[in-house]
């Protein structure tokens, strides 16, 4: 009886701490982050701020795959939230592109699709 109580609480332990969470990161490369998100998070809102604090994007996720491209942004540190409800994930991402690119004439701007 002793091992049986034992094993259920060494099993209870184990689940939690291989909890899933409800945001994960498929994918990632020098300008690209590619998330998935869970079943149960339904219009999410994706805010990116950088190193100042200041917000750059915030915008409702309709999708459950998210690709946020910062290709033609400066490098540098950057912050991601997910919020939906009471779940909040945080993120940082180093975009370590080459400067040249946010300054080849382009729009300076952060890409989110699907």
């Amino acid at each position: 009886m002793k091992k049986a109580i034992l094993l259920l609480v060494f099993g209870m332990v184990l689940n939690v701490g291989f909890a899933k969470r409800p945001v994960s990161i498929l994918s990632t490369n020098s300008s690209i982050i590619y998330f998935k998100l869970d079943k149960e998070i339904h219009n999410a809102v994706l805010e990116i701020t950088d190193e100042n604090g200041n917000v750059l994007v915030v915008e409702t996720i309709k999708h459950k795959k998210v690709i946020v491209d910062f290709y033609f942004k400066k490098a540098g540190k950057y912050f991601i939230k997910i919020t939906c409800g009471s779940i909040e994930e945080h993120f940082t991402f180093d975009n370590i592109v080459n400067d040249t690119n946010a300054q080849s004439g382009e729009e300076d701007r952060i890409l989110v699709t699907r």
